[in-house]
């Protein structure tokens, strides 16, 4: 009987103390997670030289992009102004419409892009603007 008590213990003992350990462990994880996601965060998006390259490369595209987005639409309006076929004139102006939607999603990505000061937005080249514009003329020093 005493036998079975010693076991009984230490089965109780072995327990406790691994309860112990997983709320310690449970713990240290949640005080130390600001300090780890912090480091991932330095080591996936600071210290990663492809992905720094591959930032200020996206900023360059999309800013050429917009600016090839005005060019079009002006040079479509520019036929539109000139045409005088009725069918040609009803496609050029959807062509327009379709443009100037892709400018705005274009203006809008580069925006929200520049935006994301922590991650992605923090290599925009310092040549570029810091916000794009539907309206105006847009500048990348390419």
């Amino acid at each position: 009987m005493k036998d079975a008590l010693v076991i009984a213990g230490l089965v109780v003992a072995v327990l406790v103390v691994s309860m112990v350990i997983w709320f310690a462990a449970n713990i240290f994880s949640q005080e130390t997670a600001p300090f780890r996601g912090e480091t991932s965060k330095r080591n996936q998006v600071e210290a990663n030289g492809q992905y720094r390259i591959a930032a200020y490369d996206h900023f360059k595209d999309l800013c050429a992009t917009v600016q090839t987005d005005k060019q079009t639409i002006t040079n479509t309006q520019g036929q539109l102004d000139l045409s005088t076929d009725p069918a040609q004139k009803q496609a050029l102006s959807l062509f327009l419409l379709a443009q100037n939607n892709k400018l705005a999603e274009d203006v809008n990505q580069y925006n929200a892009d520049a935006s994301k000061s922590y991650t992605l937005g923090q290599f925009r080249d310092s040549s570029l603007p810091y916000k794009l514009y539907i309206e105006g003329e847009t500048q990348c020093q390419l």
